[in-house]
């Protein structure tokens, strides 16, 4: 049964005046009509009479309820039992009927109270507690978390709303919807008020709303929607929607699944962006409209890798990254930091990158950066230079720290290669015959051709890196080209001779690629 005291109804009855005198402070289960003369009367029992109708004991009794039509100048004070006094020209079978109603809505309040919390201790998931919701409210639920992507949802039938079908569409509310929901402060309404709100303006004056919050530790994470589609309306879908939003975040917070629902919008589409969670590009523009951050022109991805990091410090590395980079943005996945490094001035970086990787030794991390980009829809293109930077970089220079995209351009893009095919058969075969020539004499020109090439054909600063006179580069430069019948002033050959250099710096190292 639902149990309601006297006091409890009449708050429910707001179309009436209504006057209560409390004696007893019991609990209700139903409510029937005393007919005159009535004599045998059920306990708990709530009961509409005129009070010129009322048998002579009716002050004995304490274990009933009275609401009562005074007629009569009635002394209420002289009763045993909790009585209400409403004005006597109302109509008894009128009020039988709104008192049944309240009563009725009582019990489906509870019932569904039971089926929710049941649908907790069966452990079926948020789509389990969110179908039974609907079913309960018998209109379609859904329910979106803080940075507005879709979370669940349910409807037995087909709902015929631009804003449902876009939002399943698109796996976010929509944009105008939510430009709609920032002018009409929506939110701020829904996350102020202890009950949820019933909306009808805006994007649902054709379709009413109940929007309710789903709060953790006081903090708004979510917003349920309820729309008046299958049925009206009633008083009471309002304690269920919130019934429901207690429910629904009891369930977010013993869910690991969730762990990640408490987070800023910005973070969360950034994310997705990153991992690829959504691909199509006019999604992508959409949610990137969404984003509340001012972005400048030279932004970066930097990747700290927290594989081997006590995670205890990990909120300290927070807290120094914002110091020294306070426009950044910064994320948690797949054991990294991810930081969107977002600069006014393209020298900043440069200024503190020192200071970065001072960071970077005194706690035994590595990172890497990316290549600059301008537009944020480039971020999950960078997010993967940097990736790939830190992979091949710690296999190649693992006493590094700091490993910067175009530092390892060219490994990156052999990296591409099919994994099927042998590095060393990519090789130039003039820088095979230097290999072996020096294999089999004991000379340095496999070296002495690399620096020359890297120094950009300058025989004096390749001389200055070896420590040897300039005449002697000079010489094995004409020796180089006497074995490989190559001229070293065109253009073209020493770029397949210095890629061939990649390549076997590939090979040697073990690089994974494919």
């Amino acid at each position: 049964f639902a149990l309601l005291t006297l006091t409890d109804l009449v708050t429910r009855l707001p179309d009436y005046k209504i006057n209560i005198f409390i004696k007893t402070h019991s609990s209700y289960f139903d409510v029937a009509l005393m007919h005159n003369g009535q004599s045998e009367l059920m306990n708990n029992v709530i009961y509409v009479c005129k009070t010129s109708s009322l048998p002579d004991n009716i002050r004995k009794i304490s274990n009933i309820g009275l609401l009562l039509i005074n007629d009569s100048c009635f002394d209420f004070s002289t009763l045993s039992a909790d009585a209400a006094e409403v004005h006597a020209e109302t109509n008894a079978l009128e009020l039988l009927n709104d008192v049944k109603e309240v009563f009725t809505a009582s019990r489906r309040i509870s019932e569904s109270t039971s089926y929710l919390l049941r649908s907790l201790t069966k452990e079926k998931g948020l789509n389990n507690i969110i179908r039974i919701g609907s079913e309960l409210l018998e209109n379609p639920v859904i329910l979106a978390d803080a940075s507005r992507k879709l979370m669940g949802y349910y409807s037995s039938v087909e709902v015929d709303d631009p804003s449902w079908e876009n939002m399943i569409k698109y796996d976010y509310t929509p944009n105008e919807i939510v430009l709609m929901t920032i002018k009409d402060k929506l939110v701020d309404k829904i996350a102020n008020s202890s009950m949820p709100i019933i909306t009808d303006y805006g994007f649902a004056q054709d379709l009413r709303r109940i929007h309710g919050k789903i709060s953790i530790n006081n903090k708004m994470v979510a917003i349920l929607g309820v729309m008046e589609s299958n049925r009206k309306f009633r008083n009471e879908d309002i304690e269920i929607a919130a019934i429901l939003c207690d429910v629904i975040s009891i369930e977010l917070q013993r869910n690991k699944k969730f762990s990640n629902v408490i987070g800023g919008m910005n973070k969360k589409i950034l994310l997705d962006l990153i991992i690829g969670n959504v691909t199509q590009v006019e999604i992508i523009e959409e949610r990137i409209k969404l984003l509340n951050l001012r972005l400048y022109n030279d932004l970066y991805i930097l990747i700290v890798a927290l594989n081997d990091v006590n995670f205890r410090i990990v909120e300290f590395l927070k807290q120094y990254f914002k110091t020294l980079f306070p426009t950044c943005l910064i994320l948690e996945h797949d054991q990294n930091l991810i930081l969107l490094l977002n600069f006014a001035n393209s020298k900043e970086l440069e200024t503190k990158e020192g200071t970065l990787i001072d960071l970077l030794n005194d706690n035994n991390l590595k990172a890497s950066l990316s290549s600059k980009f301008e537009d944020i829809i480039g971020i999950r293109k960078h997010y993967f230079q940097a990736k790939k930077a830190l992979a091949i970089g710690n296999a190649m220079n693992a006493d590094s720290r700091l490993f910067r995209y175009h530092d390892y351009y060219f490994y990156c893009l052999l990296s591409c290669i099919d994994r099927n095919i042998n590095l060393k058969d990519l090789c130039y075969p003039e820088l095979l015959k230097i290999t072996e020539y020096d294999n089999a004499l004991g000379t340095q020109y496999y070296e002495t051709l690399y620096e020359y090439l890297n120094t950009g054909q300058n025989m004096a600063a390749t001389a200055k890196k070896l420590g040897i006179h300039r005449n002697t580069i000079a010489y094995r430069i004409e020796k180089i080209q006497g074995i490989t019948g190559m001229d070293l002033r065109n253009g073209e050959s020493c770029f397949k001779l210095f890629m061939s250099y990649k390549i076997m710096d590939m090979y040697e190292n073990n690089i994974e690629y494919g």
